[in-house]
């Protein structure tokens, strides 16, 4: 029994489906149509008997092949090879039938045919009935006759065995033709396109062994002729007057006339279904569902054939697989030297793989492994490069052609590393880093010296982006050198790629910048603007001490009878801040403010405030107001560009009514103050109160 598995077990390994391609399925449904054409027309053969009997043989050497007996096996095989030659010599009728048939025939036509026919190759219920009626009226008196309705497949050899006549088709002529000792009686007539093409024709005799010994040559004739061709044959016997039909190899006997009408009707109904597209469907439906259990064993045992000859059929093929990885083993060797390596060439390989190529075509990059061992370096810094199959190892043979890792020997080098905490992002709003701590703050790295020389600082960077308290967190670091370029890891050992960071938060607040002067400027000078950037500064601190804080004074310029422009540098370190407050960027980071108070030259100018433009305020009572003017003089001095610019709207005249009763006064008008500007005196207007 142990046996029996071993041999199902190489059996199922031989018969794993391969990969199906399109050309594959096209190759299968071949098959599979000309499996389902043989079986169909062996069925009708005496090849059947033989057909079953050579699947029992291949049943009994599947089952000999599975319990691996040799003797039966060879005894089979050999019979087998014999057998073959055999079939072809006993049954050889049966195969010239059969190529005569895939010759003459559309089997894909026959199988899914829907398409309509020529219409002259239609016969008419005349021409039809023409004949029932001439076999009839022969057969009652014994009349032999043999008529040949031509179908697609031409006869135009058998034609020319004959008399032509090319007449029109009549029960009449028919019987004429085939009366006793009438010129034309012996032999077979042949009809075509509804009209008698020709007489007294030779037909083939078939050699089939189904046709019964009480039928004679007329009989053999019309099978011989169904079997060569689609045609019809009517035969009227001689000596019975029975009436038959030959067709597809066939004849059926004994016919009534109502069966006769029947067979021959089938003529016109085939025409008229295949005209009809509706019809035509139907019939396609019919063809598709007949024999379908045939159809799908075809299918199915064309699929088997297909694997066992994909799998059986199994050649030595080659494939090369490019871009392998190499594993390094043995590293170690070179630290026992204070040595360590740099890959020159070779870090991947291209090899060949030589197989069955059932086996080849089921292998990927993944099946391989591909490794160079150090402690076998060369003289010349070459290392071999092995390739190892993991699976189907005792199957292939693997060329990788003397490939070889190339590499560079280099002196090791340890040092210390200080970490940097490099924050990005910003905290939430009213928050700033205080305090940033790395654990470990030096980190230890060994490798080819030209890389740890290259790094200049460790970085950890940390993204604060709205943080609002204190937190710690696990950073993973990373290696630059003193231009800020990333140096690659894959070649240094870190005694440890992941620290501890703390970042601190304190609270910030904005605060405005303030100057202030002493003095004033010269005779005929004013101070202008005061410039200066920035306004305002960002803090830090404790959060009472930052309340206390509201401004912070930059200078105290002295603008004493100064006649020109006043500046002045400050440097953020020269700013004093409250004990516990700083600022949030370094002072390094702070650009020096540079203060100028503008002084201008003071010009005057006379304005003049027409009455009109005079507000009256708080004139509750409602008095009636007169100006003895129409128009007051105001004199004003200032910055030119104050000055200037100055109408009557920016004074905003106005008088106060609630400190008058009817009667003539001099009242004050009230005008508004602007800045760098003055006014020389006060303004007085004559008015009239009613």
């Amino acid at each position: 029994m142990s046996k029996f598995f071993d041999g199902l077990e190489k059996y199922i390994y031989w018969t794993s489906i391969p990969k199906i391609g399109l050309n594959d399925i096209v190759d299968i449904l071949i098959v599979s149509v000309m499996i389902y054409l043989i079986v169909k027309w062996i069925k009708t053969t005496r090849a059947w008997v033989l057909l079953k009997g050579i699947i029992i043989l291949l049943c009994i050497a599947f089952a000999a092949y599975l319990l691996q007996l040799h003797t039966v096996s060879w005894i089979l095989s050999n019979t087998m090879s014999v057998g073959i030659t055999a079939i072809l010599i006993v049954f050889q009728p049966e195969l010239r039938s059969a190529l005569e048939q895939l010759g003459r025939k559309n089997w894909v036509t026959d199988i899914f045919s829907t398409d309509s026919r020529q219409e002259e190759l239609e016969y008419t219920a005349r021409t039809l009935q023409e004949i029932s009626r001439a076999a009839i009226e022969m057969g009652k008196v014994k009349t032999g006759a043999l008529i040949v309705l031509q179908r697609e497949v031409a006869l135009g050899e058998y034609e020319r065995t004959g008399i032509p006549i090319d007449a029109k088709v009549s029960s009449q002529l028919l019987i004429n033709i085939f009366e006793h000792n009438t010129p034309l009686h012996d032999g077979a007539v042949i009809i075509h396109n509804n009209r008698i093409v020709s007489a007294t024709c030779y037909l083939p005799l078939s050699d089939s062994v189904e046709i019964g010994k009480e039928m004679g040559t007329r009989h053999r004739a019309a099978v011989g002729i169904s079997e060569v061709s689609d045609s019809i044959t009517v035969i009227v016997s001689e000596e019975t007057g029975g009436i038959s039909i030959a067709r597809d190899g066939k004849i059926i006997r004994h016919l009534d006339p109502q069966r006769l009408r029947d067979e021959l009707a089938v003529l016109r109904e085939e025409k008229g279904q295949n005209s009809n597209y509706g019809r035509g469907g139907i019939e396609m439906k019919k063809r598709m569902e007949s024999d379908l259990l045939l159809k799908i064993i075809s299918v199915v045992f064309a699929f088997l054939l297909w694997m066992f000859v994909i799998n059986t059929d199994n050649p030595v093929i080659k494939k090369t697989f490019s871009d392998v990885p190499v594993d390094m083993l043995n590293e170690q060797v070179l630290d026992d030297l204070n040595q360590t390596y740099k890959i020159e060439s070779g870090d991947t390989v291209s090899f060949t793989v030589k197989g069955k190529k059932d086996v080849v075509d089921r292998l990927t990059k993944s099946d391989f492994r591909a490794t160079a061992d150090v402690s076998s370096m060369s003289d010349v810094h070459a290392i071999q490069i092995e390739v190892e199959a993991l699976r189907y190892k005792s199957q292939l043979d693997i060329d990788t052609g003397g490939a070889t890792v190339k590499v560079v020997l280099e002196d090791v080098k340890s040092d210390q590393i200080p970490v940097n905490v490099v924050v990005k992002g910003t905290p939430a709003s009213g928050y700033t880093v205080s305090t940033q701590t790395a654990t470990p703050n030096l980190i230890s790295v060994s490798g080819p010296k030209s890389v740890v020389s290259r790094i200049k600082q460790i970085v950890a960077k940390v993204d604060v982006s709205g943080l609002k308290k204190d937190v710690t967190m696990a950073q993973n670091v990373k290696c630059y050198d003193e231009d800020g370029d990333e140096v690659s890891q894959d070649r240094i050992k870190l005694d440890t790629t992941k620290i501890k960071v703390k970042i601190g938060l304190s609270r910030t607040k904005t605060i405005p910048f303030t100057v202030e002067t002493k003095g004033t400027p010269g005779k005929g000078y004013v101070l202008g603007s005061i410039d200066y950037e920035p306004k305002h500064i960002e803090i830090t601190g404790a959060e009472d001490d930052l309340e206390k804080i509201s401004s912070i004074k930059l200078a105290n310029l002295d603008i004493s009878d100064s006649t020109k422009s006043i500046e002045k540098t400050i440097k953020a370190s020269d700013i004093k801040l409250p004990d516990g407050i700083t600022f949030v960027k370094s002072v390094d980071k702070i650009k020096n403010i540079v203060i100028r108070a503008n002084i201008e030259k003071k010009t005057k100018r006379t304005l003049t405030i027409p009455t009109e433009q005079i507000a009256l305020i708080n004139n509750t009572k409602n008095y009636d107001v007169k100006f003895d003017d129409s128009e007051l003089k105001v004199k004003i001095s200032g910055l030119r560009s104050v000055v200037d610019k100055v109408v009557v709207k920016d004074l905003n005249p106005k008088i106060d009514m609630q400190l008058y009763e009817p009667g003539t006064h001099t009242v004050q008008v009230q005008l508004t103050k602007i800045k760098n500007m003055s006014i020389e005196k006060n303004v007085s207007a004559k008015i009239t109160v009613e």
